[in-house]
């Protein structure tokens, strides 16, 4: 088993709430890439490294202030709960994660990694300073 401890998976799961990884999610490393069945579902996985870009992931989370029974999820409309959610920043941080695909192990020209990668330039274009022109000031003196 790996040590890396966030998985990108490629489906959502709609309830919010504590599950026990460590019994109901187990992969296995099967040559430069991870294997597992995940609700029915083959998912395999490629491992995407951060520090090759000098970069530091940060985790964020749902802010989840109310706690709500089945009954009442029916009537409460996803997109209104989904706006009142705030995401909230961890202090926990990564370098590395698994990305995972159904059937098939992710590419490297999955629009995940692209756009992953696509936002390093973005990042390094806008911390770059920013070149000012000199200028040369002359004055002229009138008598």
């Amino acid at each position: 088993m790996s040590d890396i401890k966030v998985h990108l998976l490629p489906f959502s799961v709609d309830r919010e709430s504590v599950i026990n990884t460590h019994s109901y999610f187990k992969f296995e490393k099967v040559q430069d890439q991870y294997e597992t069945v995940l609700l029915g579902r083959k998912l395999v996985g490629t491992e995407v490294s951060l520090t090759n870009s000098k970069v530091l992931g940060h985790i964020w989370e749902k802010n989840v202030t109310e706690s709500y029974d089945d009954e009442e999820e029916e009537e409460v409309d996803e997109e209104d709960r989904a706006s009142s959610t705030p995401w909230v920043k961890t202090n926990t941080t990564i370098d590395e994660f698994i990305l995972w695909k159904k059937d098939t192990a992710p590419n490297k020209q999955d629009p995940r990694i692209n756009a992953l990668n696509n936002w390093m330039y973005i990042t390094q274009a806008i911390h770059e300073p920013i070149p000012l022109p000199t200028a040369t000031i002359t004055t002229t003196t009138t008598v």
